[in-house]
């Protein structure tokens, strides 16, 4: 199970922040990552982390099929607010 320290957890976010876009449910995907790096008094990688840890990678290691929509199609933007974040998702 990996363990990441402060300094590799902003990374992280930073990178997941870029494939924000890309990854649907990422606010909440994300969550206890940003929730690690609020605890300004104890910085502690918990089970929780390591979960969405594991499953960040399992989803990048199968990443889905992107197409180009045809002309006149309908799309539609799925859009996600929480507390800590926001994603955008267009289907």
């Amino acid at each position: 199970t990996a363990s990441l320290g402060l300094k590799e957890v902003q990374k992280l976010t930073g990178m997941t922040a870029a494939l924000n876009w890309f990854i649907s449910r990422s606010a909440d995907r994300f969550k206890p990552f940003f929730q690690l790096l609020q605890k300004w008094k104890g910085f502690e990688w918990t089970k929780g982390c390591s979960s969405a840890f594991r499953q960040l990678n399992e989803y990048l290691s199968r990443p889905p099929i992107m197409s180009k929509p045809e002309e006149d199609e309908v799309l539609l933007a799925y859009i996600v607010v929480a507390s800590h974040a926001v994603s955008l998702v267009l289907v």
